[in-house]
Order: C-alpha cells, then sequence, then structure tokens
C-alpha cells in the first residue's frame, strides 16, 4: 500500500517476482510456460512490479538532502538494466526523488539504450520537475522526438520511448504555452503512422493530445 514500507539508506529496496502459479479449485498447481516467444507477456508487469515496490516506500524514511537522495538511488541501481528496477526508478519519479538527477545522472541511465529504462527515466524526471521547464532536461527529451531532431540524423528510437518523451514534455511545459511545444505536439497528433501496429500509433497520437493539453493547460482566454 503506498507509503507503508520503511526502508533506511543501506538498504536494498526487495521487489517482488510475478507469480506464474495458480492453484485449481481441485488444489492442482498450474504453472505458466514461458518458453519462447511467450516471455514478453511479463515484461510489463515486472515493469509495474517495480513501480508498485516504489511507490510502497514511506516519505518519512528517504532522506531530504538532495545529494543522500541521489547517493540512495544510485546504491539501488543493478548492474544491468532490469524491467522492474526500471518501473522502482518511475515511482520515485512519481515521487517527485528525481528532482535531484543532473544531465549526467539522467545520460547513465539512457546510456545502455535500453527501452524501460529510457521510459521509466523521461518520465521520471520529468514528472518530477512538471512545470519548470528546465531547458537541460528538455533538450535531453527533445533527443528522443524524431520530429524534432535534423534530417540528417537518422536513429531509431522504439515507439514506447518516443511516446513517454511527448508525455514528458508536456508535463515539464504545463502551462507555459510554449510555442515551438505546442505547435510540435499539435503537428504529432495527426502524424502518418511509421509502421503497421495500429495501437503504437494511436498511443503516440494520445499522448500528443495529452502533452498538448498539458502546455495550454489554463491558458484560456490568456494571449
Amino acid at each position: 500500500m503506498l507509503g507503508t514500507s520503511r526502508s533506511f539508506i543501506t538498504d536494498i529496496v526487495k521487489i517482488p517476482k510475478i507469480n506464474l502459479s495458480a492453484l485449481m479449485p481441485n488444489d492442482i498447481k498450474i504453472t505458466l510456460d514461458l518458453k519462447d516467444d511467450k516471455e514478453a507477456i511479463i515484461h510489463w508487469p515486472e515493469f509495474h512490479a517495480g513501480l508498485a515496490a516504489g511507490l510502497r516506500l514511506s516519505q518519512h524514511v528517504i532522506p531530504l538532502s538532495e545529494d543522500h537522495l541521489k547517493t540512495w538511488i544510485f546504491y539501488q541501481k543493478p548492474d544491468t538494466p532490469r524491467r522492474d528496477h526500471s518501473g522502482f526508478l518511475l515511482s520515485l519519479g512519481l515521487l517527485g526523488y528525481l528532482r535531484c538527477f543532473s544531465p549526467t545522472d539522467i545520460y547513465q541511465y539512457l546510456k545502455p539504450n535500453n527501452e524501460f529504462t529510457s521510459v521509466a527515466v523521461l518520465l521520471g524526471v520529468s514528472v518530477s520537475n512538471i512545470g519548470k521547464s528546465d531547458e537541460a532536461l528538455s533538450k535531453a527529451l527533445i533527443l528522443h522526438i524524431p520530429v524534432l531532431l535534423p534530417p540528417s540524423i537518422d536513429v531509431d528510437i522504439p515507439i514506447n520511448v518516443q511516446t513517454s518523451a511527448l508525455i514528458g514534455v508536456g508535463l515539464l511545459h504545463r502551462g507555459t504555452c510554449n510555442r515551438t511545444m505546442t505547435e510540435m505536439t499539435l503537428s504529432q497528433i495527426g502524424k502518418r503512422p511509421s509502421s503497421d501496429k495500429c495501437l503504437e500509433r494511436e498511443g503516440y497520437s494520445l499522448a500528443a493530445g495529452w502533452a498538448l493539453g498539458m502546455i495550454c493547460l489554463g491558458m484560456k482566454g490568456k494571449k
């Protein structure tokens, strides 16, 4: 439950594993087989398990000093990117803790080009700095939105990361009515699909509309 877990600065937050077993009415235990292509079905559940674990942290336990907070966050970082830890990072962002991240810190998490970690960091740092229009953070988001990059730069960015960057733009520039970002998000609502994956296209379009609404939030009647 929200804010009920007591954790100290020397603790590694434990994230429960996804339970793939079930007990049938006749007391027969069955377990989901994840061979071959079936493993992908638990990728996002693992992400959300980490998110839930982070939201259980009590805000009275984690230090208030930004230096100590950053030390504690990096202390939790695994040697290689994990989906559950990525969700945990997003939870820290939702709680406002990723405001202590510098551009160098953000780069350290984005460097491996892991889709789940990139989604978590882009969303997490944006929501921790909501409405601040931070220039360095804005540049980090722009680098993950191909339409804002020079035509000469050809990068392959997962659609989920692009979508997260769009939402991050809306959070970071909330209520600013930033003209550049307003025009960009408006143009992306009707962007032509780059693949035949309809659901991904719809999610991207929805994120653009949501970001547009956040950027112009409360601006009715103002010039």
